[in-house]
């Protein structure tokens, strides 16, 4: 940016700085919190920013800054958002809210009370049927959906693709922000980083476990960058996958789990007798010794504030085990 233009923003510039400062101090202090023991680093302070025409506003995953306002008619078709919002007590500000959040979300009762719901499929004929004054999207969102909602007129923020607490954690500032609560979105953000850092038992080692996710025939291991390895190592485990170099979400095979070999499988519900039940997989220490702890699917795939619903899930399953 030039000099001159530095000098125009400078008044957007100071109000922005006017709801970020408090934020900003703390997390400056206090850069990373560690959850199960592991170093999670916590977002750059800087979330509000300003416009070219003097206002303020966040910039989403996609690079495209929203102003920050009063939004009070939120047509979310994210599932972390919705979540996000409930735990922030803010759900008076969603209008609309996926299928999916409806039935399947571990906040579910808490965002019984908005209105609408968005049909799977759902074209952009139906979202401004809402009238809503922001739009919610994701990396699974619908690009051209997006566009043509912007075209229309509707703020579209993007959050991009969760992958983790430290996202999940901005999230929730990122959409506290736009609603021009800043102080209340870092609150609860660190408040989350907090708490799942303090759902494993100090006083347990830290056995090796791997995620499995069985569709099918097929097996899909999640570890080291997703929220299933930070469910799983908040809950008190080591990432055992990690540990030999896996990284991400992807399919794998049983040689891959013989290579792993965890003493824990974390796998969701009904999954363990499929596991057992595959030829080859006696070799693998958890199968043998029967110790697979099995949560809800939805719970465990939740990139989003629920991760900590999840580890706690994880965490007495643990107590379960043989």
């Amino acid at each position: 940016m030039s000099v001159g233009r530095r000098i125009d923003v400078a008044n957007a510039l100071a109000l922005a700085i006017a709801l970020t400062s408090a934020a900003a101090i703390a997390y400056a202090c206090s850069p990373r919190t560690a959850v199960g023991g592991a170093a999670i680093a916590v977002a750059a302070p800087t979330i509000v920013e300003a416009l070219p025409d003097g206002g303020v506003g966040v910039r989403g995953s996609d690079q495209v800054a929203v102003r920050v306002a009063d939004y009070r008619r939120i047509a979310s078709l994210v599932p972390e958002a919705d979540e996000a919002l409930a735990v922030m007590g803010m759900v008076d500000r969603l209008s609309a809210i996926g299928a999916y959040s409806r039935g399947h979300s571990v906040y579910a009762r808490h965002l019984a009370a908005v209105p609408g719901t968005i049909a799977s499929g759902s074209g952009v004929e139906d979202v401004l049927t809402l009238k809503p004054d922001l739009v919610l999207v994701s990396a699974f969102s619908d690009p051209g959906r997006t566009e043509r909602l912007r075209a229309a007129g509707i703020p579209v923020f993007h959050l991009g693709s969760a992958s983790g607490a430290a996202e999940a954690a901005l999230a929730v500032r990122r959409i506290a922000a736009l609603c021009g609560e800043s102080a209340l979105g870092d609150r609860q953000a660190e408040r989350f980083l907090q708490r799942l850092a303090r759902v494993a038992d100090p006083a347990l080692s830290k056995t090796a476990a791997c995620y499995v996710e069985c569709v099918g025939t097929q097996l899909f291991l999640a570890s080291a960058g997703t929220n299933q390895s930070d469910i799983l190592v908040a809950a008190g485990f080591e990432d055992a996958a990690a540990r030999v170099g896996y990284r991400g979400y992807g399919e794998c095979r049983i040689e891959d789990l013989l290579r792993i070999a965890p003493a824990v499988i974390i796998a969701p519900v009904g999954s363990g007798a499929t596991l057992a039940g595959l030829v080859g997989s006696a070799g693998i220490p958890a199968i043998a010794q029967h110790r697979i702890i099995e949560v809800d699917a939805g719970l465990l795939s939740s990139p989003g504030v629920a991760m900590l619903d999840a580890a706690e899930a994880v965490a007495a399953g643990r107590g379960r085990l043989p």
